[in-house]
């Protein structure tokens, strides 16, 4: 269990970049909430009719390998993948995460309903036996455990409330210390939300 055990290895995602936040201008948001979404159904017939077959065959090769897990698992896998995206023009970081804390009773009950999917994911990811040279750590998050995610820090999700705390967030729109992410944890998992349990993410940059 996180918290009282090693972390859980969500693997590795790649992720939006430049996205910033709603009402926090000049700070952009660098978590795990920020996947890129697949084409819709028109945005699709606009591909396939103007001649960008290879980008529609490559967003369908992303959708089937997030879903499998298999993306996740495979750190050289999400490179050829990054790479393919950025020859077809759509640039994305790739991020490594990893559940560093759960840290309340009532987010233990929560993550117990879930547990069934995180140990497929934990089987999946045992390959994930070392990080790779030169990963960066961004900070740390507070999300929802599975993707697609859902981070209260990016949202934003928690109460306006004298009791939370002020968010102080470095220059990735993340927190910088377990300390922090102990003090939002019992507010966010106290709220009535469907994206409980919420965790604490280490983020991490893969060059």
């Amino acid at each position: 269990m996180p918290g009282n055990g090693p972390p859980i290895r969500l693997g590795f995602f790649l992720q939006l970049i430049g996205v910033a936040f709603p009402f926090r201008p000049g700070i952009f948001y660098r978590g795990v909430d920020r996947l890129p979404f697949p084409p819709t159904p028109e945005e699709e017939e606009e591909l396939s009719s103007s001649g960008r077959a290879r980008l529609l065959s490559l967003w369908e090769e992303y959708g089937d390998l997030s879903f499998t897990g298999e993306l996740h698992g495979d750190e050289q896998l999400a490179r050829r993948l990054r790479t393919a995206f950025a020859d077809e023009g759509i640039d994305l970081e790739m991020v490594y995460a990893e559940v560093a804390l759960v840290g309340t009773r009532q987010a233990e009950e929560h993550f117990a309903e879930i547990e069934p999917v995180i140990t497929r994911l934990r089987k999946l990811h045992e390959r994930v036996e070392s990080l790779p040279a030169g990963i960066q750590e961004l900070g740390y998050d507070v999300s929802y455990p599975l993707p697609r995610f859902h981070s209260v820090l990016f949202q934003p999700g928690l109460p306006e409330d004298p009791q939370t705390p002020d968010l102080d967030l470095n220059s990735a729109g993340l927190l910088s210390t377990v300390r922090q992410v102990e003090d939002i944890l019992p507010i966010a998992n106290s709220m009535d939300s469907s994206w409980r349990p919420f965790c604490g993410i280490l983020v991490c940059l893969v060059p």
